[in-house]
């Protein structure tokens, strides 16, 4: 199976939805910036997606996401900048990026595996009950 991302516009999975099986561009209609919940299935271990604030990424947050997994609330999931928090706030959805690793101002980073993430520059924070199926 290849890679399937799916977004939903209400938290928990709820409200409508949205599968891509590739890389977005902008993404239009109500998927733009409504994004509460995320399923990333299909890939390996080791495969890195982004979610960007812009779809140019020029100095705005990146949600970078290794692996495969759940995140139920996207208000749980800290972003550096603006109103610190990923809910709401992707525009561009990236398949099998290159991550060069580190935290880099704008990244936030969740590992396959691991409920640890980082936020910013190497702030290290601990995912919440909220997303209880992600580094399961």
């Amino acid at each position: 199976m290849s890679g399937k991302i799916t977004i939903w516009e209400d938290v928990n999975f709820g409200g409508q939805s949205d599968a891509f099986t590739a890389s977005t561009g902008d993404l239009t209609g109500w998927e733009h910036r409504s994004a509460s919940s995320i399923r990333i299935e299909g890939f390996a271990d080791t495969d890195w997606n982004a979610f960007y604030e812009t779809v140019d990424g020029q100095g705005d947050d990146i949600l970078f996401v290794q692996g495969n997994g759940e995140l139920a609330n996207l208000v749980g999931v800290k972003r550096p900048h603006g109103n610190n928090q990923w809910n709401d706030r992707i525009s561009q959805i990236l398949f099998n990026v290159e991550y060069g690793g580190g935290a880099g101002e704008n990244n936030t980073v969740l590992k396959h595996g691991s409920r640890s993430y980082t936020s910013g520059d190497d702030e290290r924070l601990e995912l919440d009950s909220s997303n209880p199926n992600w580094g399961t």
